[in-house]
């Protein structure tokens, strides 16, 4: 995400909006609205046939995973689908232009509700979807909303409101090169100690860099978090103030800085995992630390030159906590749509339980439903195992603020020092001023 832009373009978008008068309207129109019309009687699939929908998505597995079953939906229902789709940055630039204009040309949108919910909450850019949820002649006694895990709903709830359906959930994970490690006889890392004395030995011992990550600020706050959370400290305290800034806190920027600057490549503070994820492919890194979700690029053998070499682990524990993280897209529904019922029946369609099991059993691409355990065989038990004990215990990515895409920023600029190795404590403390005046 071009998390500078965003931050700058959200600013000024809030700014016109305010200017204009219509912060109170906007939020009127949203969390607290209700459906389009009354929906009585039993619930029928077939309501809104007729209707066409217009729906934004992200370029990502999940959005790979769904569109090829669109035909389904529009068989079940009558509803014809109209998808665009984008890359993040430019996704979220159009969802924000749209919404921000009261524009009524989108209906559901994909949301990284977990980095912007809370800012675009405050705007009053989501429809509450409780109401929906509650009505039993637009939601089906199949849907089985329960099901959901409840941390992952609860990090979609801000101010009592439904803001998305979680549609899909990916954690940190350690990816390394199961030929390298057992040529160099290592074990798996387990703690952030036994990741370093590996990193150390296969860059001194080989021609591959021992360990990378993203380095690009914003980009690597998100890969941060576990590690942050495993020495024991956290984004901020329940005031919104920053909390990274305790020594605990210094000493994770320090070590992530120093894994990346001293065991993988020049240029670090340059990479996110568009540039990290090839060098593993290519034989050139042994181990880096990602989202979960990439593993099917590092087992697809059109992609990578050592699918028969990847192994999976969680986050190694830190000196004071096992700290894994989770981040996740939702559906969320435009305020402005003049088809929320029709919108309501795709979103409940795409979360759905056989639609979340079929995703995960055929695509791997691993749903929020506690009941949904099943993954394809082209995932190995390795990855199930790493998933599913890094998900039992993880913490959202990113810290509970609204204006996460800034805080991002901010604590990025800490974690470029730290990569080249400057003066770390003042660069988490300058953040975190700068990050305890983004709140009142």
């Amino acid at each position: 995400m071009d998390s500078n832009w965003f931050a700058t373009r959200t600013r000024r978008v809030v700014a016109v909006v305010a200017a204009a008068g219509i912060v109170a309207s906007l939020a009127a129109c949203s969390s607290d609205a209700a459906p389009q019309e009354e929906a009585t009687g039993a619930f029928d699939w077939k309501r809104y046939e007729g209707e066409t929908i217009e729906v934004l998505l992200n370029q990502h597995p999940w959005q790979a995973a769904i569109e090829p079953r669109l035909a389904d939906f529009e068989e079940l229902t009558g509803i014809t689908v109209n998808v665009t789709t984008l890359p993040e940055d430019q996704l979220r630039q159009r969802v924000q232009v749209e919404l921000s204009s009261q524009s009524t040309a989108v209906d559901v949108f994909m949301s990284g509700a977990l980095a912007e919910g809370r800012l675009f909450a405050e705007q009053g850019w989501y429809e509450d979807l409780t109401p929906y949820v509650e009505n039993a002649s637009l939601t089906s006694d199949e849907y089985a909303f329960d099901d959901f895990a409840s941390d992952v709903i609860g990090a979609h709830e801000i101010d009592g409101q439904l803001i998305g359906v979680p549609i899909q959930i990916e954690t940190n994970m350690l990816f390394y090169r199961t030929d390298v490690l057992d040529e160099l006889g290592l074990e798996v890392p387990t703690t952030t100690d036994e990741l370093e004395e590996a990193a150390k030995a296969i860059t001194e011992q080989t021609d591959l860099y021992g360990f990378t990550a993203r380095g690009r600020g914003a980009a690597a706050t998100s890969q941060l978090a576990p590690y942050l959370y495993g020495f024991g400290s956290q984004w901020n305290d329940e005031d919104g103030k920053a909390a990274f800034t305790s020594a605990e806190g210094v000493e994770a920027f320090e070590y992530y800085g120093r894994m990346l600057r001293e065991y993988g490549p020049s240029g670090a503070v340059n990479n996110s995992w568009q540039e990290v994820l090839p060098l593993f492919q290519q034989g050139q890194l042994a181990m880096f630390s990602d989202a979960s979700v990439f593993a099917t690029q590092l087992l697809d053998p059109e992609q990578s030159t050592v699918t028969d070499k990847v192994g999976f682990a969680p986050i190694p524990a830190g000196p004071e906590a096992n700290g894994q993280a989770f981040w996740g897209w939702a559906l969320g529904m435009s305020p402005f749509s003049e088809k929320k019922n029709a919108a309501w029946l795709f979103m409940q369609w795409a979360s759905s339980p056989d639609v979340v099991a079929e995703l995960q059993t055929e695509d791997g691409v691993a749903g929020a439903r506690d009941s949904i355990t099943s993954f394809p065989d082209s995932l190995p038990q390795a990855w199930i195992d790493a998933f599913s004990a890094s998900r039992s215990v993880a913490r959202s990515q990113h810290p509970t603020i609204a204006p996460v895409p800034e805080a991002r920023d901010i604590i990025g600029n800490a974690v470029i020092t730290a990569i080249e190795g400057g003066d770390v404590e003042a660069a988490v403390e300058q953040a975190g001023a700068d990050f305890d005046g983004l709140t009142p």
